[in-house]
């Protein structure tokens, strides 16, 4: 038989603290409007294996957790923003 335990947990304990600076919010917002890194239910999205150097893996991993955004959501934007300058 289980045991009931009181927990002072809660569900949504520290997972808003990265939205308390509004840039982080922005970001976090325009990450959605370039698309979700997920597929609908279904469906997969593209998927690419790619190598990066330390000095460019470590600004990636720097940069998204800066923007509290995942790595692919920012290295996302990057090419978005690259495709809409050309």
């Amino acid at each position: 038989m289980a045991r009931n335990k009181v927990s002072s947990f809660s569900a949504d304990e520290g997972l808003f603290d990265k939205f308390k600076n509004t840039q982080q919010v922005e970001t976090a917002v325009s990450a959605k409007e370039i698309g979700s890194t997920q597929g609908k239910k279904g469906q997969k999205l593209k998927r690419i294996n790619m190598a990066f150097s330390d000095t460019n893996h470590q600004f990636i991993i720097n940069e998204s957790k800066k923007n509290g955004v995942s790595a692919t959501a920012f290295v996302n934007s990057i090419l978005d923003a690259y495709r809409n300058q050309n």
